[in-house]
């Protein structure tokens, strides 16, 4: 092993000499990165974390890596590149520092590439260390990611990237299921590049294992921080793309489970060939099954922060009794439930070392520039995403800057970087945090916080979020200046408490009113006593002219894909499969039209109530229902549909019936507030009493057996959705909402 101290090399590193250009060099020198002539020791140079990239030759990939880290919407990190080519031509022979990034290189020598990586993070200066290969790409939120995560997780000793980026979790001989803690990653997910450390942590189990296979180097070093106490917290996002990311071999596989027998003991050998999951479980002892329980509990109860449980221990306790057997008794003594997230104030914690992350400088913008920060709970496929998909996509970017904030986790076991419309929302902006992703709950509004100080926030949009609205009193005390303005879809009236109903309790800090219907701004008139003046109506809109435009499809497609003759007319619904769209009611209308054998309804969309829906089907033997997964392509499906179907109970102005009049499909669904500020009864569609389910049957079967009345709803269904529910139109308003708001706040 040779290690060069840069400031003493007498020739250019990876063969350039002193004179010789280089695409790296010249890309920095441009970008502001390269100080000629400037040079500093490492005495007292502070950052938090440290980048090391290993230079293998390949100047441009080595240039795409660089090029990823000057995007980062952190500052406070170094980085250092070794290896055999950086391309960096003088320059890269001593420390510099320039504008953009914090720069160092060095020279290594070796055969043995876990040696090299020993070395080149020893030398590292930061707390956490990044260790990456020249080629590998960070999405510009990873590094600030990554510091929360340890920076609020003070036993945090590695991150692990395993979002969805290509690995092959299913390799390495069924380790992709076996984690590394309860809630920690799975250990086929840890990869080079992928895994990010604390450099503490690193320390002390002794560095990388030059002994080990080089593709289970970087999980064995997580299983030995694992035996020190240290926890290893997965970020189920893509934040970095590996050139250099292979699954687990079996060889490595086998080097594990040798020198890790006791962690892999309760997985029988069935199990490790493959072979069903329920399997690894069958030697369990009683008191493992009991503590599996205990911790599933703990988890389901929202337990699971050590830091309450030492404080409030007594406290935990009583909450975790189970709630039923808590009467009116148990509140009148005062004793403690669990949280309920209506009612809960987020805590505005400082941060362990006082939130000293730096984030990139802004640049000042021109005059009327507007940035402007969502706050959603989650992303599923539903009518209020889209409309914030809306809003992202076609938004003028030359005036305004967005972020979009998650507030709380997926449903079920896939997270929602894992839902097939993240990569919508990611190819809009580069700026979504999904903050149980990284960080924990104590310290979202920390987050949030310091999100809106440093990107210097101007307008904060809410949407749906309980979490979003519980924070705005702290907010507005500590930003007076931020406009607040609140979007809302429906109001359910049947739930003991809605998110409008949530709304009206924090309307003295909200500025402006965003509703999507004109029945929901009477509604928050008459019953919420909010002032007109400070409502503003926004249909949601979709594109009827690149996407939902009946000229651009041919029909057959979908016919074709779910096996229905053409003679056959597809009554469609889609979207979610929820309790309140009542798909019951498709069921119950199917059934009384089942000696039709010339109409098929279509269920397509996922959702809770999808298996009860199934179950009825079957248990009713009923052959003229089809059951479909969700799309994206929904023109497709629509440009089949005779008709579209939605029984809903509640609605607020609803994509679905946008979409599909876009579609020029002519609509029956039932007569509450959303449906009918969408179609007129008799034009667009019928609208029927909700409990009705002979009613809906007659109304589908209108629109199928008179062709002279469904090719007259659907031409004015086409003509509706162009002339009110143009996107483009509905998202200008939007702009003009923001820029009002903003400057209202400002003067």
């Amino acid at each position: 092993m040779r290690v060069q101290s840069p400031s003493h090399s007498d020739e250019g590193v990876g063969g350039h000499a002193p004179g010789q250009a280089s695409a790296v060099g010249e890309h920095l020198r441009s970008s502001g990165n390269v100080a000629q002539g400037t040079t500093r020791s490492g005495a007292g140079v502070s950052c938090l974390a440290t980048v090391v990239v290993r230079a293998q030759g390949d100047e441009a990939a080595l240039l795409d890596t660089l090029k990823g880290l000057e995007r980062q919407t952190t500052r406070e990190f170094e980085v250092l590149i070794w290896g055999e080519a950086t391309g960096c031509e003088e320059s890269s022979r001593r420390p510099v520092h320039g504008a953009e990034l914090d720069l160092r290189f060095i020279t290594m020598s070796s055969d043995v590439l876990v040696a090299s990586r020993n070395c080149a993070v020893l030398d590292a200066r930061g707390s956490y260390v990044f260790d990456l290969d020249a080629g590998d790409v960070l999405e510009p939120t990873a590094i600030e990611k990554c510091m929360w995560a340890f920076e609020t997780r003070p036993r945090a000793g590695a991150v692990v990237l395993d979002g969805f980026s290509g690995l092959d979790q299913g390799g390495g001989g069924g380790l992709a299921d076996e984690r590394i803690g309860r809630s920690g990653p799975p250990v086929g997910a840890i990869v080079r590049g992928a895994t990010v450390y604390r450099r503490a942590a690193w320390h002390q189990v002794g560095s990388f294992r030059e002994a080990a296979p080089a593709d289970v180097v970087d999980a064995d070093c997580c299983l030995r921080m694992a035996k020190r106490r240290w926890t290893v917290v997965p970020i189920h996002e893509e934040l970095v793309h590996c050139v250099t990311a292979r699954p687990i071999s079996l060889e490595g596989s086998v080097w594990l489970r040798e020198h890790y027998p006791s962690y892999f003991a309760r997985f029988s050998r069935a199990r490790f060939q493959g072979e069903p999951s329920a399997q690894a479980h069958t030697t369990n002892r009683p008191w493992e099954w009991a503590i599996d329980r205990v911790v599933e509990k703990a988890e389901a109860e929202g337990l699971v922060k050590l830091r309450q449980w030492r404080r409030h221990p007594l406290t935990s306790a009583l909450r975790f009794l189970p709630e039923r057997f808590k009467g009116q008794w148990w509140t009148r003594m005062g004793l403690p439930r669990r949280p309920d997230a209506w009612k809960e104030v987020p805590p505005l914690l400082d941060m362990p070392r006082s939130s000293c992350i730096k984030h990139a400088p802004h640049v000042v913008s021109t005059k009327g520039f507007t940035r402007v920060l969502f706050i959603h709970p989650w992303l599923i496929t539903g009518g209020a995403e889209t409309v914030i998909l809306s809003i992202l996509k076609y938004i003028d970017r030359n005036r305004f800057e967005t972020h979009l904030v998650i507030t709380e986790p997926g449903h079920g076991d896939c997270p929602w970087m894992n839902h097939p419309r993240y990569p919508e929302f990611a190819a809009q902006t580069d700026r979504i945090y999904n903050l149980p992703a990284f960080i924990d709950d104590d310290y979202r509004l920390r987050f949030i916080v310091d999100l809106i100080e440093s990107r210097r926030i101007d307008v904060l949009v809410v949407s749906l979020s309980a979490f979003g609205y519980h924070a705005l009193p702290q907010i507005r005390a500590r930003f007076p200046d931020v406009a607040i303005v609140d979007l809302l879809h429906a109001e359910a009236p049947y739930a003991p408490l809605d998110h409008i109903t949530l709304a009206s309790k924090y309307r003295d800090f909200i500025d402006r009113r965003v509703v999507v219907s004109e029945s929901l701004a009477s509604l928050q008139v008459s019953k919420y006593e909010e002032t007109p003046d400070r409502i503003a109506v926004i249909p949601n809109g979709v594109d009827v002219e690149h996407l939902f435009n009946p000229t651009l499809y041919g029909p057959g497609a979908f016919r074709r894909e779910i096996g229905i003759g053409d003679g056959v007319s597809i009554v469609l619904f889609f979207g979610r499969i929820a309790a309140e769209k009542q798909p019951m009611h498709i069921v119950e209308v199917a059934d009384r039209m089942r000696d039709r054998p010339d109409i098929v309804f279509a269920l397509m969309g996922e959702g809770a109530e999808r298996p009860a829906v199934e179950a009825e089907v079957e248990r009713r033997g009923l052959r003229n229902v089809v059951m479909c997964p969700s799309r994206d392509d929904v023109a497709v499906a629509l440009a089949d549909a005779r008709i579209v179907f939605f029984p809903s109970k509640r609605e607020g102005l609803p994509m679905a019936g946008i979409e599909a009049m876009s579609m020029g499909v002519p609509i029956v669904a039932s007569d509450v507030p959303g449906w009918a500020d969408l179609i007129t009864d008799g034009i667009e569609g019928l609208l029927v009493d909700d409990r009705d389910i002979d009613a809906y049957a007659a109304a589908i079967a209108r629109f199928i057996d008179d062709d002279a009345l469904h090719a007259t709803a659907s031409r004015a269904c086409r003509m509706r959705a162009v002339d009110q529910y143009d996107v483009r139109s509905t998202v200008r308003l939007w702009e003009t909402v923001l820029v009002e708001a903003a400057r209202r706040n400002r003067s």
